[in-house]
């Protein structure tokens, strides 16, 4: 059983989040979580496949505990985040890319209130790649794609 129509497309299964757990990570998302898009250039890859863009989720919190959770649920990994200074507590982050991203938003975009712009852009960016797999990429689609970054970034910037 999948958790979504959209997830036959992965190549691995999640576990089924209840209400409650979509709920909570929604919330922590709103508070706490990134949405993001990153674009990777390399020429060392099949021609015309490049840039790539991706997708790309991830959760700073100086608990552990609540990441490994997050983790357990979803895979990705967690890494150390550099002090600041000696004042502030060690943070860590958990990040997610891609397919385990998309299923993410599948799961809590219902319960998400303040992130909900950034998640259906990547949505876009899912629905662009799925459309368009192996198929070289044109001007066109890296624009389209290109586009929905910069409007990931000027939704994730901070207020004055």
């Amino acid at each position: 059983k999948f958790c979504s129509n959209d997830c036959r497309y992965y190549s691995f299964k999640l576990k089924r989040l209840d209400k409650t757990e979509r709920a909570y990570l929604a919330g922590f998302t709103d508070g706490e979580g990134n949405f993001g898009i990153t674009k990777i250039n390399s020429e060392s890859h099949k021609k015309g496949l490049y840039p790539h863009y991706a997708a790309l989720y991830q959760i700073a919190s100086i608990d552990l505990f609540i990441l490994e959770y997050f983790k357990k649920l979803f895979g990705g990994r967690i890494v150390l985040i550099k002090k600041v200074s000696s004042k502030h507590n060690q943070a860590n982050n958990w990040r997610i890319t891609n397919q385990k991203t998309f299923m993410l938003i599948d799961e809590i975009i219902g319960y998400l209130k303040i992130k909900k712009p950034q998640a259906k852009l990547i949505l876009k960016l899912r629905d662009s790649i799925h459309k368009n797999r192996r198929n070289p990429l044109t001007k066109e689609l890296s624009d389209y794609r290109e586009s929905l970054k910069q409007q990931i970034s000027n939704l994730n910037k901070r207020l004055p």
